[in-house]
C-alpha cells in the first residue's frame, strides 16, 4: 500500500509479473465511501468472491476529471446520483492485486489507485439503490468501524487509512441516531 499524491491516468509500470507478461502499473479510478443516516458505510459483495467486498469504485477515462468518474460510476453501479459530497481524500491511495488475482481478472495492471471521496446518501430512508448486476452481487451498510473485518484482504489498510482521514468529518455529522 502506498499513498502517492497526484497521478497520471496510468501510473509506470513495474516491469513484468512472474509470467514474463509486462504490468502495465496502477489503474486510476475512484472510490466511493457512502454514509447513510446511522453513519454507517456502503459495501457491496463482488460477482467474484476472492475480490470480496469492497466500496463503489471505477476506473476514469482519458482526460476524465475525478468528480466526473465519481458521479459516473455512481450512476452505473448503484443507479443514482442522490448523494452529498462531503470530503475527498488528501491524495491518491494504491493497493496492489495478489499475483492469483491479477489472473483472474486477466489484467496486466499491478493494482489501482484511487482517490476516495466521502458521500452521504440522500433522503437514505426512501432512497431506492440498483446495484449493476454486473458489479455487485448484493449491497450492505456496515458500520464504519467494522469495514477492516468485512473488506477484501489486500485491500484493508488502504481503507483503514482512508477511513482514518475522514473518521473526524464522519464523527463530526450531526444525523447519526
Amino acid at each position: 500500500m502506498k499513498k502517492e499524491r497526484g497521478g497520471k491516468n496510468r501510473a509506470q509500470g513495474d516491469g513484468e509479473d512472474r509470467a514474463g507478461t509486462p504490468l502495465l502499473g496502477y489503474r486510476q479510478g475512484v472510490a466511493a465511501i457512502i454514509l447513510n443516516d446511522d453513519k454507517q458505510v456502503l459495501m457491496g459483495a463482488a460477482l467474484d468472491p476472492v475480490v470480496g467486498w469492497h466500496f463503489p469504485q471505477g476506473g476514469m477515462e482519458e482526460g476524465e476529471r475525478e468528480e466526473d468518474a465519481l458521479w459516473r460510476e455512481l450512476l452505473e453501479e448503484l443507479g443514482t446520483t442522490e448523494f452529498q459530497l462531503l470530503a475527498k481524500s488528501q491524495d491518491r491511495w494504491r493497493y496492489e492485486f495478489p499475483q492469483d488475482l491479477r489472473i483472474a481478472l486477466n489484467t496486466s495492471y499491478v493494482g489501482q489507485e484511487h482517490r476516495y471521496f466521502l458521500l452521504h446518501l440522500v433522503n437514505a430512508s426512501s432512497a431506492v439503490l440498483r446495484p449493476d448486476p454486473q458489479e455487485f452481487r448484493f449491497l450492505q451498510w456496515v458500520p464504519y468501524q467494522r469495514v477492516p473485518q468485512v473488506c477484501v484482504v489486500f485491500k484493508r489498510e488502504v481503507y483503514i487509512r482512508v477511513l482514518e482521514e475522514f473518521h473526524s468529518v464522519i464523527e463530526a455529522l450531526p444525523y447519526a441516531r
